[in-house]
């Protein structure tokens, strides 16, 4: 035992003073070799992100959007009744929500603050339940049902009221129309397909702006419809079962009803969604190329360097197998040593990647915001390393 500690104990020593010796070079190989694991980190991270809107939502796989299809045509706006009549018609719903989305001017004001919104929610009672949005302060059950009252979020509650509990306090918009805040919510994250720091009662809309909430079946209102599933497996056939539901209330009607996944809406750019750009899941193919192809032409920058100096050390690789040094030792050292130079790397980019993350996007705002995946991003690039 004592003499493989011993054994050991020379093997880290060769290798530090392995390093050590050619220490500008080594720097070049972990630097370069680190900028290839940050910058394939940035580029998976991005990707992740875009790909994974809203899949932190407790129900995500299970809430659907509604889509209106006539002929070719993906409406993505519904008629207002629709809800209601595929919850009452089909038990595999659990529940339904109704959204829609404002964007201009909202002059809003308390006795101390005054402020101009550019964009506001208007939903069900049930919108907090079934995305699940977490509520830092009010009853998620009871916030929207009363037709004056306003869920804020974090960020316009300190806008408006300060350190002040804002429950049960006003909020202006306009000159008269006088709001009950009734709930503070948590903001939106940047991969949610919800923006916004206000959301109003739905039934309100029209009180507030222009839009007209048509509540028969003579055409469609510009609010989107949103279902979630008994079970996962419910969505599985239950665009046959509703082909004839609009005609039931609209005769000789071909509208058909298509459900998209949450998840789906942010990569699907076919149907519209207004309240957060979308991207085409095909660009993110192509970054997912890019990466991989970045964290090659890396490994092989770092594969060429380091056999730069083991050429260098070709005489002492000479004498050690002169005083019997095995191939499986000579290996063992090498690989020992490129283990260690890849996981320096590999620490030094989980930095970098930091860095990027908290610091570079808040000064070019221009940069695609990206969270430190923490254990995932070490797990990722490890992984890699091993295969």
């Amino acid at each position: 035992m004592v003499l493989l500690k011993i054994n050991q104990m020379k093997k880290l020593i060769i290798l530090f003073r392995s390093v050590k010796k050619n220490s500008n070079l080594t720097m070049i190989i972990v630097f370069c070799m680190a900028l290839g694991f940050s910058a394939t980190g940035i580029i998976l991270g991005y990707v992740y992100q875009e790909y994974n809107y809203d899949a932190e939502t407790l129900n995500a796989r299970r809430i659907h959007r509604v889509i209106q299809k006539d002929a070719e045509t993906l409406n993505p706006y519904t008629f207002a009744p629709l809800a209601q009549s595929l919850k009452s018609n089909y038990p595999e719903i659990e529940d339904e929500v109704r959204v829609s989305f404002f964007y201009g001017y909202l002059a809003c004001s308390t006795n101390e603050n005054k402020s101009n919104e550019n964009s506001a929610i208007f939903a069900d009672p049930g919108f907090f339940d079934m995305f699940s949005f977490p509520l830092l302060k009010g009853n998620s059950n009871e916030c929207l049902r009363l037709p004056n009252s306003v869920v804020i979020s974090e960020k316009a509650s300190n806008k408006y009221f300060g350190n002040d509990d804002p429950i049960g306090k006003s909020l202006l918009i306009g000159k008269k129309a006088e709001f009950i805040v009734t709930g503070v919510f948590q903001d939106f994250k940047d991969n949610s397909n919800f923006k916004g720091d206000l959301v109003f009662p739905l039934e309100i809309i029209s009180k507030l702006t222009q839009v007209w909430i048509e509540p028969s079946w003579n055409h469609e209102s510009d609010i989107h419809t949103f279902i979630l599933f008994a079970n996962k497996e419910a969505a599985d056939g239950f665009e046959e079962k509703t082909t004839s539901h609009i005609a039931q209330f609209i005769p000789e009607s071909k509208i058909e009803l298509l459900f998209q996944p949450l998840v789906d809406i942010h990569v699907n750019k076919q149907i519209f969604w207004a309240s957060a750009p979308q991207i085409d899941v095909k660009y993110l193919y192509v970054l997912v190329i890019v990466a991989f192809l970045t964290l090659g032409i890396s490994l092989a920058n770092f594969l060429f360097l380091y056999l730069g100096t083991v050429a260098q050390r070709a005489i002492g690789i000479g004498i050690k197998k002169v005083c019997g040094a095995s191939k499986t030792d000579l290996f063992l050292e090498h690989f020992v040593e490129v283990m260690f130079l890849i996981v320096l790397s590999i620490v030094i980019a989980i930095m970098l990647f930091g860095a990027y993350s908290s610091g570079l996007t808040s000064s070019f705002t221009f940069l695609p915001k990206i969270g430190l995946f923490d254990y995932k991003l070490a797990l990722l690039l490890l992984g890699i390393t091993v295969i």
